[in-house]
């Protein structure tokens, strides 16, 4: 997605439109003449504030014509009336290529949610880098008011974790021989649950306190991954259920905290 700025990108515009008319009168007053060097540096400014714009919203054909304007201020080949014709023909590309854009409006509440690379947190990033294209996506999608898709993203996230957890607790396969890629959600927390059973559960003599800190530890993700199965991985991937923004906060919350946990102890490539 593009972010876009109104203000700056509103204030070089007028700024264009500005020199547009100035130069329409200069340029019939004296169309021969050359502007001072204070105002070839003006140009030059307004050339590199036009050219950042193009690029960011993907203007092509306004940005040559940008670069054709630079091109000939640099070559001082700069007349009144050759900057005139220049402004007008970069003004009427932008306008019409503006005209082709669709840009959508961010809520105020939901900015936050915006292009952020790290949504969860510099941990989860660090721990599950495979998760962060579909963090980010939940967060476009939260501040795009698509929240039924943001939820689809954040349950995608939160695989990512059950994969690792598996893979942490050296699990490689479910019940069936299933590869754990290829199990379901289900088949791979029976297979966590039957982990914790036999090996932290049953136990011969005394638990040590690391055991049962693990136990609590692993007993608690598992649950919370059931959990996130039944009320929403499962609703929204297969029943087509939808989701408002009071329900899809919800979930980001539970799921970031989920993974906030598992960066503690699990890594996604361990």
């Amino acid at each position: 997605m593009i972010q876009f700025f109104l203000h700056q990108f509103a204030m070089d515009w007028e700024l264009l439109s500005l020199k547009l008319k100035e130069y329409e009168a200069v340029g019939s007053r004296a169309p021969g003449a050359t502007p001072i060097p204070q105002e070839l540096q003006a140009l030059t400014s307004l050339i590199a504030h036009l050219k950042c714009q193009c690029e960011r919203l993907e203007l092509g054909k306004a940005h040559d014509r940008v670069l054709r304007f630079e091109n000939t201020v640099e070559n001082g080949l700069c007349t009144n009336s050759i900057i005139f014709n220049e402004l007008t023909q970069l003004h009427g590309v932008m306008k019409l290529e503006l005209d082709e854009r669709t840009l959508t409006f961010i809520p105020e509440d939901r900015t936050t949610f915006f292009e952020k690379d790290n949504l969860f947190g510099d941990e989860v990033s660090k721990q599950f880098p495979s998760a962060a294209a579909d963090i980010k996506a939940a967060g476009n999608c939260m501040a795009s008011v698509l929240d039924t898709a943001a939820v689809f993203h954040l349950t995608r996230a939160a695989e990512i974790g059950l994969f690792s957890l598996a893979r942490h607790l050296n699990i490689k396969k479910v019940k069936d021989g299933t590869a754990i890629k290829l199990a379901t959600w289900g088949q791979i927390i029976e297979s966590i649950d039957k982990h914790i059973q036999d090996k932290l559960l049953t136990t011969k003599g005394r638990r040590t306190a690391k055991k049962q800190t693990q136990l609590h530890f692993y007993q608690g993700i598992s649950r919370v991954f059931s959990e996130i199965k039944d009320l929403w991985r499962n609703p929204v991937s297969h029943s087509g259920k939808t989701y408002d923004y009071n329900k899809a906060i919800v979930v980001y919350g539970h799921i970031k905290h989920l993974m906030e946990q598992l960066a503690e102890k699990v890594k996604e490539n361990a």
